[in-house]
């Protein structure tokens, strides 16, 4: 496992991350077109999520983590030495498509070595373990994107894409016992691969579909996911807003990934302890109450304290909505498509919103974006609350006292 989470961590590549829209400011963009860029990235995510899940199933999972990896890698680079609106879009695009090769592929692979290990009992605390060696690694290169930003604007982008290029040598040694599903068949033309991509997108769509558990959490992921960016996102405006210095810019988010990393190891003991309804409705509640927190909490230094615990929902969520997702999957040879297609999909309202919710930060105090979070975040606590109704409606116990209270009625009134 050690390659494995050595490629998880230079993956990453995320020492812009706390200077996004401080870089894009300063080659003219507006927090709108910023927003929008973003949102493209996740258009192009989603656009090759189907494709990038049929590739990693048809073929290995470690040439789909070495693809995506690369792509992110040459748009990084491309972002660091470019400049205008139109160019960093393109460049967005491309690491979004590369994103879609790393989302589901990633932890397919894992979920499936170990099963072929015969140590699939191990999947839960090894799922969140990479989440914490993913949030480990993001402390480190969160607290030097700062001091490299203040050497040069574009430098950390140089070095999320030189992490991304060593990142795709080493998922390229990965081991895998998969064999390629494709060996001994005949080269198809691209019309044939196309209706192939069809009929995988009727498939994923039909396995989510009739599935409850998976239903479930994709309807709660895209509300989540929602809360993560739109909240990541306005991180920057608030520090501006409070003249935070430059070279500080990646404490907090360094700060919450730590957060985020101890978290994430608690995830399988909280979904032992309360289930996953009740796991997922502790999260939902915990969305809300920081969100609301935000929203009559004037912009202040006490704001920021507030973000440093929503890392802590972060580092819950993500485990939690992977493990519930990941082991639902029945058929394991649609696993990385099916996972793909997930998180993209969770992306789409942010992809719809994102502009706009720029636009707001552009004409608006900061207090009118964090209303918009805590409507969100009510939106999530809603969903699992009607969805525990529901299981609660559909059980064999409430159906039986139903049945009882009607006999008992129906009797009194004779």
């Amino acid at each position: 496992m050690f390659k494995f989470f050595l490629f998880s961590g230079l993956q990453v590549g995320m020492f812009h991350g706390p200077i996004i829209d401080v870089f894009y400011l300063s080659h003219g963009l507006t927090f709108k077109q910023i927003f929008l860029i973003q949102g493209l990235h996740y258009v192009g995510k989603l656009l090759a999520s189907i494709p990038a899940g049929m590739f990693a199933d048809r073929y290995r999972r470690k040439s789909a983590l070495a693809i995506g990896a690369f792509l992110v890698a040459i748009s990084y680079f491309g972002i660091g030495i470019g400049s205008g609106f139109a160019f960093f879009a393109a460049m967005e695009i491309l690491a979004g498509i590369g994103r879609a090769f790393l989302a589901g592929p990633e932890s397919a692979y894992l979920f499936d070595e170990l099963e072929r290990a015969g140590r699939r009992a191990e999947y839960e605390w090894l799922e969140s373990l990479n989440y914490s060696v993913v949030n480990g690694t993001l402390i480190v290169v969160f607290l030097l994107s700062g001091p490299f930003a203040s050497i040069a604007l574009n430098l950390p982008y140089i070095l999320s894409a030189i992490t991304l290029f060593v990142a795709t040598a080493v998922a390229l040694t990965l081991p895998e016992g998969r064999e390629c599903s494709t060996a001994g068949e005949v080269r198809q033309p691209v019309p044939v691969h196309l209706a192939q991509m069809l009929g995988s997108f009727r498939t994923v769509t039909g396995i989510i579909l009739r599935s409850d558990t998976l239903l479930f959490a994709t309807i709660l992921s895209c509300a989540f996911v929602l809360i993560r960016e739109l909240n990541y996102l306005t991180e920057q405006p608030l520090l501006i807003a409070l003249s935070f210095p430059f070279h500080l810019y990646g404490v907090l988010p360094a700060v919450g990934s730590a957060l985020w990393a101890g978290s994430s190891c608690l995830a399988p003991f909280v979904m032992r302890r309360f289930g996953q309804i009740g796991s997922n409705l502790l999260l939902a509640s915990s969305a809300f109450g920081l969100a609301f927190a935000l929203t009559i909490v004037p912009v202040s230094y006490a704001s920021i304290s507030i973000y440093g615990a929503f890392y802590i929902f972060y580092g819950l969520a993500e485990p939690i909505i992977r493990i519930v997702s990941n082991s639902s999957v029945p058929d394991a040879r649609m696993r990385s498509t099916v996972l793909a297609f997930q998180a993209s999909i969770s992306l789409m309202p942010f992809c719809l919103g994102a502009s706009a919710y720029g636009h707001l930060l552009d004409q608006k105090p900061l207090t009118s974006g964090f209303a918009s979070l805590t409507v969100i975040a009510w939106l999530a606590l809603l969903t699992v609350c009607l969805w525990f109704l529901r299981l609660r409606l559909r059980s064999a116990r409430f159906t039986q006292r139903v049945w009882n209270f009607r006999r008992i009625f129906l009797a009194g009134a004779r």
